[in-house]
């Protein structure tokens, strides 16, 4: 069975425990502990979404604002106690009570990797010297020297042609330009105000690139294929933006696809001639970097005008020019300028590409005064991937794709043509009898990716998946012969993945005498009108159900006894896999490795006094601290003029105040200081060190955590997030000096 392939191309060697973490896979899950403060805070987002359904339920309807694209900034709002029925908040403190009960005594959770596995991850994590990376195709995973990786990054962004480096960041200067476009179209209507306010970003970040290694052409010294992270980036939100006016009418292109199923749709039963009939499948070379940015602009206006897509079509066109005149991005601390194309990893990009190439088959293709027109029969595509019937001879083929490498000097096809099979997608589509036929493709370099049964994932999502990938041979094999023998090798990957027999067996029965013309037309899902409760797999699941079901009936029914709420449903956010432990896009630049230790390369980290403050005496010296029994590592280096931070108070009988300030810990502590010496008895700590008769000078300090900004998320928010899971954590509130948790400061 061909497991996954670990490519090991740096100079240091790999150990068996490495190897068998690494085996899994980069989807598996290790085993993790329960969060108490995130669960409590999932809990807390739930009982709002029951606060706001009742709370609307109450209003009156009033027309929303028109909202072309559908987006807005995350709103906050919640409803008081006060504003929704008494009986939500004797449902809230019940559950919390009940919750506050089955988080003290935690099931364990079940080691799924060895201490040596464990370790091995963690040496991988903090490694200055390897890089990890899942390759381009087939589900390997390889290893570099950093060194390697950095210069083979530096050698690809030295390509002049595609970009060009940049000494100055120009993020505020692009996000004035957004600023005053995005105002100018509120102001003439062309968007609504929460379409402004989710494309007015605040903190922005940098967008970076990394490579994937494409091990499939050379696996000895693999080129890299590059992907933009613009996530949080300056241009994301308008990009996102185009992305939702034009995508959905992406449909309309003629010989479009959109998935494995509308291909079987309709290709499948075409009558076929193979003595004079070829199928042909194309593929566009390096589509999305080779998109001159005229060329997208004019695509893009041909498209709106096409469709008659209901937008102001200068605002979106002016949003495209930023965004391609401003693919700018970070590596190793460098800034870089991509200069032709579209970055791969924008939101808007896959929609673009799909129209650039669709105003080629305008011209080229779909034109009937076009040369070889005649000779298309079925032509259709999948963004860069085409598939047609050509019926003429060979000969003449070859002419057609010389011809239409000549057509657009920007894209460059290359073919594939069979007249008995031909691979597109996930499918083997064969010539039987006249008629096209389906059958599941495989590539050469797939290897078992299936994610491992021992995984810390949700029993029902594991339990689901032999199902569904049936499901997926049936859709794709138009005989049972061959659905059959597809299967057979299904099972031992499953198996080989440590999925239970039985569980197998009966999955792949329920697949095969499903009813294919169901899977292939589809049903319109209905949407359930339930609320859903949603956090992270834990061992406390079942436990976490119980309670919300037994107590909702609480909710359940009004005054006058009609059911008003149904029962939850319940989902479950992504627990850290090992890609997330071991994979990172972004390389650290020289500033950061400049505060790693000379000798070890571990960073720098700890609480430590500024030398020249008046507070330096308070400070605990320290990177490493225990309170209330807790061992809380300081992962970043502070001291007293750190600002941004999230800090702990302790007095001399052993009390805590966790405390939040923007502004430098050498000011908040003497602030604290004047407030006890004047007697401000509404400031924090004021009341309890007068009645102990402390004294200021009493007070010790350490910096708990340095907050860093979130591209789009005011950093004060994050700040005050934090503040709330230290108070949590620390158990600062009930056996502590914080006079209460402030919740609702948790829902950013």
């Amino acid at each position: 069975m061909n497991t996954i392939p670990i490519f090991n191309l740096s100079s240091h060697n790999t150990n068996s425990a490495t190897l068998a973490v690494l085996s899994r896979g980069l989807s598996f899950v290790p085993h993790s502990g329960l969060n108490k403060f995130e669960l409590f805070n999932d809990m807390i987002s739930f009982f709002r979404k029951i606060r706001l359904k009742n709370f609307f339920s109450h209003q009156e309807c009033e027309l929303p604002e028109p909202n072309r694209s559908g987006l807005s900034p995350k709103s906050i709002f919640t409803p008081s106690l006060d504003q929704v029925d008494p009986e939500i908040g004797i449902f809230e403190k019940i559950v919390t009570s009940k919750l506050q009960n089955i988080t003290k005594y935690i099931p364990r959770t079940p080691y799924n990797i060895s201490i040596d596995e464990h370790n091995a991850l963690l040496q991988l994590k903090e490694s200055t010297q390897t890089i990890v990376k899942s390759c381009d195709k087939g589900g390997g995973i390889a290893i570099f020297d950093t060194t390697n990786y950095i210069e083979k990054m530096v050698n690809m962004l030295s390509d002049t042609k595609y970009y060009s480096r940049i000494t100055k960041d120009p993020t505020s200067i692009i996000k004035n330009k957004i600023t005053r476009l995005i105002s100018k179209a509120l102001g003439n209507g062309d968007i609504c105000q929460k379409e402004h306010d989710y494309m007015n970003i605040g903190n922005p970040k940098m967008a970076s690139i990394y490579g994937i290694p494409k091990v499939h052409k050379n696996e000895q010294d693999p080129p890299l294929r590059p992907i933009v992270t613009t996530i949080g980036s300056v241009t994301e939100p308008i990009s996102k933006y185009i992305d939702a006016i034009l995508r959905p009418h992406i449909e309309k292109i003629p010989g479009h696809i959109k998935d494995t199923r509308h291909v079987i749709t309709q290709f499948e039963d075409t009558s076929f001639n193979a003595h004079r009939q070829w199928m042909v499948t194309l593929d566009v070379e390096s589509l999305y970097s080779n998109i001159p940015c005229e060329g997208a602009m004019e695509a893009t206006k041909w498209f709106i005008e096409s469709f008659n897509i209901d937008c102001n079509m200068s605002f979106i066109l002016d949003c495209l020019q930023i965004i391609l005149d401003n693919n700018i991005f970070e590596f190793a601390g460098q800034l870089y300028k991509q200069i032709r194309g579209v970055s791969m990893g924008a939101s808007c990009a896959p929609t673009i590409a799909n129209i650039y190439v669709a105003l080629f088959e305008e011209k080229f293709i779909f034109n009937e005064v076009a040369p070889f027109f005649e000779s298309i029969f079925y032509w259709s595509r999948f963004i860069d991937d085409i598939i047609f019937i050509w019926d003429d001879n060979e000969d003449v083929l070859q002419e057609f794709v010389s011809w239409l490498n000549a057509c657009d000097p920007n894209l460059k096809f290359t073919e594939k043509m069979s007249n008995s099979e031909i691979e597109f997608l996930d499918l083997n589509i064969k010539h039987h009898e006249g008629k096209l036929i389906m059958d599941l493709f495989t590539k050469p370099t797939a290897r078992n990716t299936l994610l491992h049964y021992s995984s810390f994932h949700p029993s029902s999502q594991k339990d689901s998946i032999p199902f569904s990938q049936f499901l997926r041979l049936r859709r794709n094999c138009t005989r049972l012969t061959d659905y059959d023998q597809r299967a057979t090798v299904m099972k031992e990957k499953f198996l080989e993945r440590g999925y239970p027999h039985r569980l197998i067996r009966d999955s792949f029965k329920r697949a095969r005498y499903y009813d294919r013309q169901h899977l292939l037309t589809g049903t319109n899902v209905k949407r359930d009108a339930s609320l859903v409760f949603v956090t992270r797999h834990s061992m406390l699941n079942k436990q976490i159900q119980q309670i919300l079901y037994a107590n909702w009936h609480i909710l359940n029914v009004n005054k006058s006894g009609n059911e008003i709420i149904n029962k939850p449903l319940f989902a479950y956010k992504k627990n850290k896999n090992i890609k997330d432990i071991v994979v990172r896009s972004r390389m650290p630049t020289q500033k950061a490795m400049s505060q790693r230790d000379i000798i070890t390369g571990a960073p720098v980290i700890g609480n430590h006094r500024c030398g020249i403050c008046k507070i330096c005496p308070l400070t605990i010296e320290t990177a490493e601290f225990t309170f209330n029994n807790i061992t809380i590592p300081l992962l970043t280096m502070t001291n007293c003029k750190t600002t941004n931070i999230v800090y702990l108070l302790i007095c001399p009988c052993n009390k805590g105040y966790v405390g939040e300030s923007s502004r430098s810990v050498c000011t908040r502590i003497t602030e604290h200081k004047s407030a006890i010496r004047t007697r401000k008895i509404n400031a924090p700590l004021v009341s309890h060190y007068l009645d102990k008769d402390h004294k200021p000078e009493d007070i010790q300090w350490v910096v708990l955590e340095k907050i860093v900004a979130k591209a789009g998320i005011n950093i004060d928010k994050i700040r005050r997030k934090r503040e709330v899971f230290w108070i949590f954590t620390l158990d600062t509130f009930k056996s502590g000096l914080n006079s209460k948790i402030p919740w609702q400061q948790a829902i950013l």
